[in-house]
């Protein structure tokens, strides 16, 4: 994606379920660089980490949909 591009995190994972069903983890990139990543727990639940914020102070958030 190009640089300071925004990702529906809902909509990036319900399209790799699609293509792989057991997907845990899903990587995005902007502008060349690693931008967010997301992946799935034990329990189910998508968490979304931005490697510019966890560099600084472990941050991330879990979607609504498990």
């Amino acid at each position: 994606m190009p640089p300071v591009t925004c990702c529906d995190m809902e909509g990036c994972i319900n399209l790799f379920r699609v293509i792989d069903p057991g997907v845990r983890r899903i990587e995005t990139y902007a502008g060349g660089q690693r931008d967010t990543f997301y992946w799935r727990d034990d329990r189910d639940r998508w968490c979304s980490i931005d490697p510019d914020v966890t560099s600084a102070g472990r941050q991330f958030a879990y979607s609504n949909d498990a």
